[in-house]
């Protein structure tokens, strides 16, 4: 029976086992998207939000014991260096492409000096010295935090549903596919909660739907080209930390700048295309397993 379960591991993923993964991302999920805020204003609704980070991973462990896999068969391996520090450091590549030519032209106004004098009211520090020990916390505590919650997702989107997809289709359907269900998830938190920056809805749902797409396809990337989750995580973790600890504490966010910063305006996500662009380009793209079989 052992070495039975262990040859249906390698098996490809049917479509039903998709749809199932889907649903019960769905069923776990909603009450957390419809009710968490998307600030979380004490430790409960900090919480919550974990909770929700961590429902698309639920789905996925209860998938595999619905369709008899092994979670041992989820892509956990450690990656090669150079597919880790590629998760860490392509966020940090697109955010630095968008935040200083947003500051320079004016469309979303630096505050580097609100940023510094929060540092050194925090940290008790000289000015100057506060905001880069801050920024040395935000590269290392910040990413590691993020990581514990861009875990839960992972597992779900790149562990399971990545390679889901790669059973049936090419790397680019693949990308589209996970990236497209990747901003459905979260348009009720857009749409129902605080999860925005106060451009118009239209606007904020077009420049985050943009960019999670691609973030989503860069995602693919990394997980396929490693065959590992963790290249994903650190994605999302850098991600997270950087743009919210970080550049958008240093960006003055008001209704017109809205438009222009943060994960839901038109520079972070341009870029974020560009880096998925260059990524495809200069590293090829990936086969994916239905790839594979369609050459023999």
């Amino acid at each position: 029976m052992q070495h039975s379960a262990r040859r249906d591991d390698h098996r490809p993923w049917p479509a039903s086992a998709i749809a199932c993964f889907l649903v019960l991302t769905v069923l776990f999920g909603a009450p957390f998207a419809l009710f968490a805020p998307a600030a979380p204003q004490d430790p409960l609704t900090a919480l919550i939000g974990a909770a929700f980070m961590w429902t698309p991973g639920l789905a996925a462990l209860a998938t595999c014991r619905i369709f008899g896999r092994r979670i041992a068969t989820l892509p956990w391996r450690w990656p090669k260096a150079r597919h880790a520090w590629l998760g860490y450091a392509i966020p940090v590549a697109y955010l630095l492409a968008a935040y200083p030519l947003l500051w320079a032209t004016g469309l979303a106004p630096a505050n580097v000096a609100g940023f510094d004098a929060a540092a050194r009211a925090a940290l008790g520090m000289g000015e100057g010295t506060a905001t880069l020990v801050a920024i040395g916390l935000v590269a290392t505590v910040g990413v590691v935090r993020a990581a514990a919650n861009a875990l839960g997702e992972e597992i779900g989107w790149r562990g399971l549903l990545v390679p889901a997809l790669g059973d049936h289709l090419s790397f680019r359907g693949v990308a589209f596919v996970n990236g497209v269900i990747w901003f459905a998830w979260h348009i009720p938190s857009i749409l129902l909660t605080d999860y925005n920056a106060g451009a118009p809805v239209v606007v904020t749902l077009a420049c985050f739907g943009v960019g999670t797409i691609a973030m989503g396809g860069i995602a693919a990337w990394l997980s396929l080209r490693a065959r590992s989750l963790w290249p994903a995580v650190l994605l999302h973790a850098s991600h997270n930390a950087w743009t919210e600890l970080l550049f958008d504490r240093m960006t003055v966010v008001n209704p017109r700048s809205a438009w222009w910063a943060t994960e839901f305006g038109i520079g972070l996500n341009a870029t974020t295309v560009v880096a998925l662009l260059l990524l495809c380009w200069l590293g090829g793209v990936p086969r994916t397993a239905a790839d594979r079989r369609r050459a023999g």
